[in-house]
């Protein structure tokens, strides 16, 4: 099912690069870490990462996503929030900071329902 969400965006992404919100807090079941190495060494998505910040809600979230962050050695700019106000303000500098061009793309929601 991973794989074919994936392709999705991949299609519909054409070449264009994007910062990511992922809203883990819509989340009513537990991620598996399997899921989340798939997404995030995704050859699919890797050329349309801009950035990518995660929202959590609690603490345990908070730190698998980290731990998923570092073991994984995302090559893009990546981020935890315990909120999702931070979190846009992080995506909206980075992406004005770091690719001026790009400033005025629209971030893509993604949950994990």
């Amino acid at each position: 099912m991973i794989k074919e969400h994936l392709e999705v965006i991949h299609h519909f992404l054409g070449n264009r690069e994007l910062p990511f919100l992922i809203d883990l807090t819509t989340s009513e079941s537990v991620l598996s870490f399997d899921a989340l190495k798939k997404w995030g060494q995704s050859e699919l998505l890797n050329d349309h990462r801009l950035v990518e910040a995660y929202v959590v809600n609690n603490l345990a979230d908070l730190i698998f996503m980290k731990q998923h962050i570092r073991l994984n050695k995302i090559q893009y700019p990546a981020m935890v929030f315990q909120g999702r106000k931070l979190a846009n303000e992080w995506l909206k500098s980075y992406t004005i900071n770091h690719n001026p061009s790009r400033s005025s793309h629209k971030q893509m929601k993604m949950t994990t329902n």
